[in-house]
């Protein structure tokens, strides 16, 4: 089967994966063929025009509610963790508002839950957070809201979805016409997020977005009708996945681990939002009492998975090839250059189909 079959076929399961490489490995399932490394650099083109026709247009970073992304040095400052820290006055007296959705596996324009946390940081003014900033975690209220016409839609291929697991309160179904206007209180009356009737003589306070991967929520609160970067009163935001580095990033999972949060039923949106908030709050105590910050306890702290890793790949490396299979492939050296000589690389444009018949998947 040449490249090109490999890529049509692909496009049938493009939208469970956001990344070519995700792709390739764990639903392209392409098996074991002697391609050039030029082939391989086409294909990797090709996926990736693929995934700039199918994906939907996610807001740009420098574009999205709050422009400016917080770094933990202000983070710190703003919960009163440094002595001598300072902020802006936009920033004093703020909400911390983390969202987190999740979407059928299958199709991504229905998004099945929405998360939030909130942290009001007048609750805490008062309030030492202790080592692992514990002390501060009874001040937050989660909210999870489950899509009622999609309340039958459980992901099980390539996430395990548990929507009846929520560990921090009890579910709230909702239409989905009334889905935007659910979230949208939240931005508007945040301290009242909690209360049936929001308190509509609160006065408007200004909120801090938080998230794990912020940018990828964009499309799925558009598909209920809410746009994220249209956002009332956020003034900044903060994403949890550069804790790993800006080009890297981390998992929650393996950061709720990293910090020592024992995470339960992931990949419910109301866990997923909560236990975002808390990480976020450990991180900054953390960068204010670790010498070296955050990323240097982060390093340690991954150090022996790291290491476990690297010790994987260098034994798969020293067995070799699986039995039977020589470094030129199962077909021998003279079929290899033959097939090498014989293939004739498609322009990636002519190959793809048409949009209208594929589905939608935005970055996990």
């Amino acid at each position: 089967m040449r490249c090109a079959e490999y890529v049509r076929r692909a496009f049938n399961v493009i939208q469970h994966h956001g990344s070519p490489r995700s792709v390739v490995t764990s639903s392209f399932r392409v098996p074991r063929v002697p391609f050039r490394r030029t082939s391989s650099s086409w294909l990797a083109q090709c996926l990736q025009a693929a995934r700039d026709k199918l994906l939907p247009k996610m807001a740009p970073e420098d574009t999205a509610a709050g422009s400016a992304l917080l770094e933990l040095k202000t983070l710190r400052n703003m919960l009163r963790l440094s002595a001598s820290g300072s902020v802006k006055e936009e920033l004093r007296d703020v909400v911390f508002v983390c969202i987190d959705c999740e979407a059928f596996e299958f199709d991504q324009a229905k998004t099945t839950e929405v998360g939030i946390s909130i942290l009001d940081t007048r609750s805490i003014v008062d309030i030492p957070p202790g080592s692992d900033a514990s002390a501060w975690f009874s001040s937050i209220q989660s909210e999870h809201f489950r899509i009622r016409e999609y309340g039958h839609l459980v992901n099980k291929k390539f996430v395990k979805g548990c929507p009846d697991l929520f560990s921090f309160g009890t579910s709230t179904w909702v239409q989905k016409a009334d889905a935007s206007a659910t979230v949208l209180r939240v931005f508007q009356y945040p301290a009242s997020a909690g209360r049936i009737v929001p308190n509509a003589t609160e006065t408007p306070r200004n909120i801090v977005l938080v998230g794990h991967g912020l940018k990828n929520e964009v499309p799925y609160l558009q598909n209920l009708g809410f746009s994220l970067p249209s956002a009332p009163n956020v003034v900044s935001r903060f994403d949890t996945a550069r804790l790993g580095g800006k080009k890297s990033g981390i998992g929650l999972g393996r950061l709720c681990k990293a910090v020592g949060l024992d995470s339960q039923s992931l990949h419910n949106a109301g866990n997923d939002a909560a236990y975002t908030l808390r990480a976020m709050l450990i991180a900054a105590v953390i960068d204010s009492s670790t010498a070296g910050g955050f990323p240097a306890f982060l390093r340690q702290a991954m150090a022996p998975e790291i290491a476990e890793r690297e010790l994987r790949a260098r034994q798969r490396r020293e067995a070799g090839p699986p039995r039977g299979q020589g470094r030129r492939g199962r077909h021998g050296p003279s079929s290899h250059r033959q097939d090498q000589r014989s293939t004739v690389l498609p322009d990636p444009a002519h190959i793809l189909p048409p949009q209208s018949n594929l589905s939608r998947k935005s970055d996990e």
